[in-house]
């Protein structure tokens, strides 16, 4: 006899009465259905039998089709109308350039008759100091040549400097643009090296000038310069290129280039021609006669 009990058939109906036994997994009916059975969306609706599901579906279609374009071509609309500038401000860009335009020549103008009058009144300065102390015309010479007054020539050394190359969107990599402390750099390594008399795209260095950032622009004399910037430098070439040569400033140059794309190129000029710098006048404080001193009491004021 075996050890294993008998099963209980399962047989829709007992004759004594008894209900037929529950399957195991009779709870399970639920978890089944989501489980096994795939999921329908929706209702299936039976086919009328005229081909009016496949017209709506066409419809539906053409709408859709219909309303996607309107939707694409109010966005082109859209972002031409934003890129294309108004009428407005065409206007007043054309203005503003050519306000520039007319102020910049005006100011060549007053520089050129500054020049020309500061010539004159060189000349008869010199023709009055002539006769009456030599002198002092050597010394005034002298003062003004390093003051930068007047022009120079001579040979000299230049050193040029541009931007590095254009990114792909047609912009400049702010890194890659020459900087005034690099301007700077360089400026200063050419006066330790022996220069005698500089300048910067015409403009004249002197113990007054300013080199500065302003925006993306490097002033110089409070002007305004674009690249390249050529720095000319008067003095003997050789002398100047050795020292310029072992410079902490040639090997940032390198560093630049090979970092940055800024290019730099050194040269000998046999003759350079460099503008008189533009005269500013100083302004110094001077000691008045009858002034009291601060560290006396009211009292001491009025004996005095």
């Amino acid at each position: 006899m075996s050890h294993r009990e008998p099963r209980p058939s399962r047989a829709t109906g007992r004759g004594d009465g008894v209900p037929p036994a529950r399957a195991v997994d009779a709870s399970m009916g639920l978890l089944n259905d989501v489980m096994y059975r795939p999921v329908r969306l929706g209702p299936s609706r039976p086919s009328s039998g005229g081909g009016g599901s496949d017209k709506d579906g066409g419809r539906r279609r053409m709408v859709t089709a219909v309303l996607s374009g309107l939707l694409g071509l109010l966005t082109v609309t859209a972002i031409l109308s934003l890129r294309a500038p108004a009428a407005a401000v065409d206007e007043g860009r054309a203005l503003l350039v050519e306000e520039i335009t007319d102020r910049t020549a005006e100011r060549d103008d007053l520089e050129t008759t500054s020049r020309q009058l500061s010539d004159e009144i060189a000349e008869l300065q010199e023709r009055l100091l002539r006769v009456s102390d030599p002198t002092l015309v050597a010394e005034l010479r002298r003062l003004e040549l390093l003051a930068g007054a007047v022009p120079v020539g001579g040979p000299g050394l230049v050193v040029e400097l541009d931007d590095g190359a254009v990114l792909e969107q047609g912009a400049a990599d702010p890194e890659s643009r020459v900087q005034d402390v690099d301007l700077k750099m360089v400026v200063n390594a050419l006066w330790a090296a022996g220069a005698e008399a500089m300048a910067v795209n015409g403009e004249r260095l002197t113990s007054l000038t300013t080199v500065r950032t302003a925006g993306e622009t490097i002033w110089v004399n409070f002007v305004p310069l674009t690249a390249p910037y050529r720095v000319e430098a008067v003095g003997d070439p050789a002398t100047m290129q050795t020292r310029f040569a072992r410079s902490s400033a040639a090997a940032t140059l390198v560093s630049l280039e090979s970092t940055y794309g800024i290019t730099a190129t050194v040269s000998t000029a046999e003759e350079l021609d460099l503008p008189a710098g533009s005269a500013r006048g100083l302004r110094y404080a001077t000691t008045t006669v009858d002034v009291t001193s601060s560290t006396e009491t009211p009292a001491q004021e009025g004996a005095s």
